[in-house]
């Protein structure tokens, strides 16, 4: 958020504690004069948000917003689906980062998302693949 100009007398203040400030509120989008950083009252900060929001946009968002949606509705707690590393990343199944279903996101430590969404194209493989290759790899240790 940029410092707000404000004109007090015939000077211009910028970012000043004592003085208040005219800015956009958040939600109703009104131009309001106030101490509020985001709101203009109480009724706009407490309106519901997300899917309950009057100004929800539903799958109409750019990429990184859908991305920022996966972020805040799961949170990186499961380990990597493939090899178990606790530090994972979210892998949209079916690449479209607006379609934020849990049956979309997988959980994969960085070195396996990076093969399925490598720099080269012709090295890229599946994730059905990756998961196969450990089964194979884990049932060949048993066997030794």
């Amino acid at each position: 958020m940029n410092n707000p100009i404000v004109i007090k007398g015939n000077k211009i203040h910028r970012s000043s504690k004592n003085v208040k400030y005219n800015r956009k509120c958040n939600n109703c989008k009104q131009v309001y004069t106030g101490w509020g950083k985001y709101f203009c009252s109480k009724k706009c900060r407490m309106q519901p948000r997300g899917e309950e929001s009057s100004s929800w946009k539903g799958d109409d968002i750019k990429v990184v917003s859908g991305r920022s949606r996966a972020e805040r509705l799961f949170p990186l707690y499961k380990p990597c689906i493939v090899c178990g590393a606790t530090k994972v990343d979210r892998h949209h199944l079916d690449y479209n980062t607006k379609n934020n279903k849990r049956n979309n996101i997988a959980f994969l430590c960085r070195t396996h998302h990076k093969a399925i969404h490598g720099p080269y194209p012709s090295q890229n493989r599946s994730l059905s693949s990756l998961i196969a290759e450990k089964k194979l790899q884990a049932s060949s240790q048993v066997l030794l």
